[in-house]
């Protein structure tokens, strides 16, 4: 859904980006950093009490993990460092994020492990599609209605409010529950309905 809005986004994360690619940082390095800060960020909800301070901690760590993840491809584009490697190691490396972050929502206790798996699963299975799917041929972008960036949105939310009012937080859980399983379906659907039309390889 978000993409419909990418040259306005493309547009912010430039800006942001700016900083990095005057100081010619490669943007695979800037991919590491953003994964080292999700392992940060799972650190401070797994190891440590769930105090305000810490959890503000967290949230920030959080949204630089968000930023780092979304200025990489920016400063590619810039320095002209794109390559099949770098979007591999970007698309590993949020593999490796998305099962810390999801993860970390079991430390909680505003739904159970079994539903946090589900979503995990649920994750793992939208970007799997989209993956396997461009492997056929397929252009997979802007298929459903919670691609990763939504689901990004959602658990932001659910970090912000589950210590304050832990229903919203678990309302967004199941939410953000539902709105991975119908993406898994759209992107199911639409997967067939391409290929039976003989659309792809």
């Amino acid at each position: 859904m978000l993409t419909k809005f990418r040259k306005q986004f493309r547009k912010l994360t430039d800006s942001l980006a700016i900083i990095f690619i005057r100081l010619k940082i490669s943007p695979n390095l800037i991919t590491i950093i953003g994964v080292i800060f999700s392992l940060l960020y799972f650190s401070l909800i797994a190891f440590f009490p769930h105090t305000s301070c810490i959890m503000m901690l967290a949230i920030l760590v959080y949204l630089c993990s968000i930023i780092l993840d979304c200025i990489d491809g920016a400063v590619a584009r810039a320095l002209k460092k794109t390559s099949k490697w770098g979007s591999f190691l970007d698309s590993f490396s949020d593999r490796i994020s998305d099962g810390l972050i999801i993860w970390s929502l079991t430390y909680f206790n505003i739904v159970s492990q079994s539903l946090v798996f589900l979503e995990l699963m649920g994750a793992y299975l939208v970007s799997y599609i989209r993956a396997k799917g461009e492997s056929l041929g397929l252009r997979m972008e802007s298929i459903g209605i919670a691609e990763r960036a939504e689901r990004l949105i959602l658990i932001l939310v659910i970090l912000i409010f589950v210590k304050v009012m832990p229903l919203i937080s678990t309302l967004t859980f199941y939410i953000l529950l539902i709105a991975t399983y119908i993406t898994v379906a759209q992107r199911v659907v639409y997967v067939k309905q391409k290929l039976v039309k003989g659309v792809g390889r």
